[in-house]
C-alpha cells in the first residue's frame, strides 16, 4: 500500500514464511499516520517474532505489534519519538511479562521486536531481540541493529539476551537515520540462525515528492 502527503511518499508490503519451525510466529503491521480519525504525519512500522520453544510467542508477538502501533500513535506528535516509543514498550513488556508469569501455558513467552518510526525527514528505529532493521542504498543493504544474541556452544544456534517480555526491565535499543531527499528504503526481518540469511517481514520506503505535488490518496 502506498500514501501520499505534506510532500512525502511512504508504501509498506508484507511477506512471511514459516522457515524449519512448525509454527509460523512472525507478525508485522505499519500505520499511516495520516489515515487515523485524529490524522498525523508519523508513519510507524514494526515486526516481531515470538521465541522459539515458548507456548505464547505467537501471542506476544502480536501483542507487542498491534500495542505499539495502537499506543504510539495515542500519544502526542509534540513527544520525542524516543521517548514516546520507550513509554509504550515499557508497558508492553510488563504486561507481557506478568502473563508470562501467571499463566502456566504461556511460561517463558516474550519476543522479539523492531520497530520503525518516519517523522519528519529521520527514520527512528527501535529495537531488541534478534529481529533487524536494514536499510537499501542503491544496491547496498546495510543492517541498522546488532542482534542481542550469544553462542550456545555448539557453533549451530545461539541464545537470545535481551527480548520484550522476559525480564522485568526493558533494554531497548535506539538509533536514528536521516532521510536523504532521494527514496530511502527499509527492511524488517526475522532471522532463523545468527548465521542465516534475513527472511523479510516488512518493507518499507519513503521518498520526498516534487513540492507542489499536492497531497491526494492513490
Amino acid at each position: 500500500m502506498a500514501e501520499r502527503v505534506s510532500g512525502v511518499k511512504a508504501s509498506v508490503g508484507f511477506a512471511s514464511e514459516t522457515g524449519p519451525r512448525e509454527r509460523n510466529e512472525d507478525f508485522g503491521g505499519a500505520v499511516f499516520g495520516w489515515e487515523l480519525p485524529k490524522p498525523r504525519r508519523d508513519v510507524v512500522a514494526a515486526v516481531a517474532d515470538g521465541i522459539g520453544g515458548a507456548k505464547g510467542g505467537r501471542i506476544a508477538a502480536e501483542t507487542a505489534v498491534r500495542g505499539f502501533l495502537d499506543g504510539f500513535c495515542d500519544l502526542p506528535e509534540t513527544m520525542e519519538v524516543r521517548r514516546a516509543a520507550a513509554r509504550v514498550l515499557d508497558a508492553l513488556n510488563g504486561w507481557i511479562y506478568s502473563q508470562a508469569q501467571r499463566d502456566s501455558k504461556l511460561a517463558g513467552m516474550g519476543c522479539t521486536f523492531t520497530a520503525l518510526v518516519l517523522r519528519g525527514r529521520v527514520a527512528h528505529v527501535l529495537h531488541v531481540g534478534d529481529t533487524r532493521a536494514y536499510r537499501l542504498s542503491g544496491d547496498r543493504l546495510t543492517c541498522l541493529t546488532t542482534d542481542h544474541v550469544r553462542d550456545d556452544g555448539t557453533g549451530r544456534s545461539h541464545v537470545l539476551t535481551r527480548a520484550l517480555g522476559v525480564e522485568t526491565e526493558l533494554r531497548l535499543d535506539y538509533a536514528t537515520q536521516p532521510m536523504a531527499r532521494t527514496t530511502a528504503s527499509f527492511c524488517a526481518a526475522t532471522v532463523c540462525t545468527a548465521s542465516s540469511a534475513p527472511r523479510p517481514s516488512l518493507t518499507f520506503s519513503a521518498s520526498d515528492l516534487p513540492p507542489r505535488i499536492p497531497p491526494a490518496r492513490w
